[in-house]
C-alpha cells in the first residue's frame, strides 16, 4: 500500500486532524484517508462545476488553507459509512470496559514474553508454508 509523506504540514492543522480523530475513535492516518475520499467524491459531485468548486472551497484569503476544515462536517454521502464505524468502535471499546479481568496484572516481561511467543508462531507458519510441497518458487 502507498505512503503518504506530508512536508511543512502546519502544526496546528494536525492537532486539529488529531483532536478530530480521537472524537471519531479513528487513527490520524484514518482519518486523513478518510477526509482525502471525502474531498474527492466532493469534487467528483456534479452538483457544482469545477470552477464553483474552486470558488467554494478558497477561504477569505484566497488559498486552500481554509478547506481541510470542512471535514468537521462530513457530506451526507459519507455520514452515514462514518457513523456506522464510530458506533461499531464505541460497541468494541464498551465490551472491552465490561471485561471482568481477573488475572494477575501482567508485568513487562509477561508482555514481551507474550509478543515474542506470538512472534514465533508466525514464523513458524510462514516457514511451514513455504517448506510445504504446494509452495512454488
Amino acid at each position: 500500500m502507498p505512503a503518504l509523506q506530508v512536508r511543512d504540514f502546519p502544526a496546528t492543522l494536525y492537532d486539529q486532524l488529531k483532536e478530530y480523530a480521537a472524537r471519531n475513535h479513528r487513527s490520524i492516518a484514518q482519518q486523513t484517508i478518510i477526509a482525502v475520499e471525502e474531498m474527492l467524491a466532493a469534487a467528483e459531485s456534479p452538483a457544482l462545476s469545477d470552477s464553483e468548486q474552486r470558488r467554494d472551497n478558497l477561504g477569505a484569503s484566497g488559498s486552500w488553507g481554509a478547506f481541510p476544515r470542512r471535514f468537521e462536517e462530513p457530506w451526507p454521502f459519507r455520514r452515514t459509512v462514518s457513523e456506522e464505524r464510530v458506533q461499531r468502535r464505541q460497541r468494541v471499546f464498551a465490551d472491552f470496559d465490561e471485561i471482568d479481568w481477573k488475572g494477575a496484572p501482567s508485568t513487562a516481561e509477561d508482555i514481551v514474553a507474550f509478543v515474542n511467543e506470538g512472534r514465533d508462531e508466525r514464523t513458524e507458519r510462514i516457514l511451514s508454508s513455504v517448506d510445504s510441497p504446494d509452495f512454488d518458487e
